[in-house]
């Protein structure tokens, strides 16, 4: 063989192994977690929110839904993507909960609800089920505890 012919062997079997590694880490998988015990608690029960939080618009980078629900801080408060504002004592109800697996991010789990805003609009969201911070629903005691108890 070829110098020519070898190298482009290479630079096939190189293109092929880059393409492979793209499509992998474009795979992903969502799934319907509603029925699992450990999701059931949050559903169809409302919560009362107890970390300022807010519904906001992302216009890009969603798993489920256009709308998320996450803490608010005012100091990142951009009125056009910040929909509705959860104060301390407001409730919250999901009605589903879901799960998203992809090689780059593993699994995450969201529950989905839907709220109406002053503008009547009805809109659903997702909220990030995180394991490791406070969800809005919980107080920092109520957080502390949960913690020490999954640490055992």
């Amino acid at each position: 063989m070829e110098i020519k012919q070898l190298i482009l062997i290479f630079v096939k079997i190189t293109c092929v192994i880059i393409v492979l590694f793209i499509g992998m880490m474009a795979f992903y998988w969502r799934s319907d977690v509603s029925n699992q015990e450990s999701y059931k608690q949050f559903l169809n029960t409302p919560l009362i929110i107890q970390q300022p939080s807010a519904i906001t618009e992302r216009p890009t980078g969603y798993r489920f839904k256009k709308h998320n629900v996450s803490d608010f801080y005012p100091e990142q408060y951009e009125a056009e993507l910040t929909k509705k504002i959860y104060t301390i004592g407001d409730k919250i109800q999901f009605h589903a909960a879901k799960s998203y697996y992809s090689l780059h991010v593993s699994t995450t789990y969201y529950l989905i609800g839907r709220d109406t805003l002053k503008s009547g609009e009805v809109v659903e969201f997702e909220y990030y089920l995180s394991n490791g911070l406070p969800r809005a629903w919980e107080t920092m005691d109520d957080y502390l505890k949960r913690k020490k108890v999954q640490e055992y």
